[in-house]
């Protein structure tokens, strides 16, 4: 099988691949003040993601290069996601597929998928932002930002090589 740049790692059960910055629509489903129900085409910063025997991960990084092995983790900075990089699935279809050619399948999951609640509560342990996640996607959503502010992203002090590791191991971080 030809393997695209985007994937980072494939083993026996388990495939971990990166995606670059991005514009996605972003759909919401709060009961927050400042987000409702509601969607919008918004930045998104870097994504590494991780599927093994039923658990599903996501960590953000910096820049839009390609992620070398050393290159930093930072908290995924998207609701329904905790700080091990877990994703809450609440009702999103998954795929079953763990191949290289399901990568489209398992970010349209992700993307298409409406964000709830932030996971990780402690102040600035999600994003670093005045007013924190809530504000954060307010201001995406109100397109305050034309490219993500990777200034919020919080370091995991964990790198690629440290989640690949723990993805074919089938463990969070």
């Amino acid at each position: 099988q030809f393997l695209p740049e985007t994937i980072l790692s494939v083993g026996l059960n388990s495939l971990v691949w990166w995606v670059p910055p991005s514009n996605q629509q972003t759909f919401f489903k709060c009961s927050h003040d400042l987000i409702k129900e509601e969607s919008a085409v918004t930045p998104q910063p870097a994504l590494v993601f991780g599927i093994c025997a039923g658990e599903w991960m996501v960590f953000a990084v910096k820049g839009n290069k390609r992620p070398t092995k050393d290159t930093p983790l930072f908290v995924c900075p998207h609701f329904n996601v905790w700080s091990n990089g877990r994703i809450c699935q609440g009702t999103v279809s998954v795929p079953k597929d763990y191949s290289a050619d399901s990568t489209e399948a398992w970010n349209k999951a992700f993307f298409g998928s409406a964000y709830s609640h932030p996971n990780v509560h402690g102040k600035g342990e999600h994003v670093s932002y005045e007013g924190g996640s809530y504000q954060l996607w307010r201001d995406l959503l109100d397109g305050k930002f034309k490219k993500f502010p990777e200034k919020v992203l919080v370091p995991k002090r964990r790198t690629v090589s440290d989640f690949i590791k723990a993805v074919n191991q089938g463990e969070a971080l």
